[in-house]
């Protein structure tokens, strides 16, 4: 392999990233409108802005990727679709968060609930987002407090993603990502802010 390779390799992952985190953020709103559709609804439009901003950053990373094939990973790590042991622990996170935040709502009201859910998220957000939306479906959480609580889950996932990025490519690498992933937020809830929502069918 050619010297350089590898940060190469680094180089082009980091602008390609966008991308994958788009791809994060649309299976996150399925789980979300699979909980809940009027869930879904209530946060499309901070949802959008934000796809619209990772949209935008996958295309001008891609659009500068280096063309050199020799600068990719000589290797390719055996991809699996479908792992049984991340089904079964996706589905234990969801049954302990959705009894962890029973309680919790009973003991000291909802904001304690999006409270845990947030640092649920940090380790599984899509976990934690289909158990907000299952409680928000079920009336647990007030239109508010479940709106807001979709914009905590997006930045603890982008504390735990911005983490993940510095430990594994370096300052570069995770300046590059976590900027991406700031840009995101903030549109998400600039837009959240700006754009109060309307009527939402089967909200508490």
């Amino acid at each position: 392999r050619r010297p350089g390779s590898s940060a190469a390799a680094r180089a082009r992952t980091g602008r390609g990233r966008g991308f994958a985190n788009l791809a994060s953020l649309i299976l996150f709103a399925g789980i979300l409108g699979a909980g809940s559709l009027p869930l879904l609804e209530l946060v499309r439009w901070p949802l959008i802005a934000g796809g619209a901003v990772l949209t935008i950053a996958g295309a001008l990373g891609m659009w500068h990727a280096p063309r050199d094939a020799s600068a990719m990973p000589d290797k390719r790590p055996a991809a699996r679709a479908f792992r049984l042991s991340h089904a079964l622990l996706f589905v234990a996170i969801v049954a302990a968060m959705l009894a962890l935040s029973a309680f919790l709502s009973m003991r000291f009201g909802g904001g304690s609930v999006l409270l845990a859910s947030m640092f649920v998220a940090l380790a599984e957000t899509h976990a934690a987002a289909a158990s907000v939306a299952q409680l928000f479906q079920a009336g647990t959480l007030p239109v508010d407090t479940a709106r807001w609580g979709v914009i905590g889950m997006l930045a603890a996932s982008v504390v735990a993603k911005s983490v993940v990025a510095f430990s594994t490519g370096g300052p570069r690498y995770g300046l590059r990502v976590t900027a991406g992933l700031l840009t995101m937020l903030a549109a998400a809830a600039g837009v959240a802010w700006w754009w109060p929502p309307g009527p939402v069918g089967g909200a508490a």
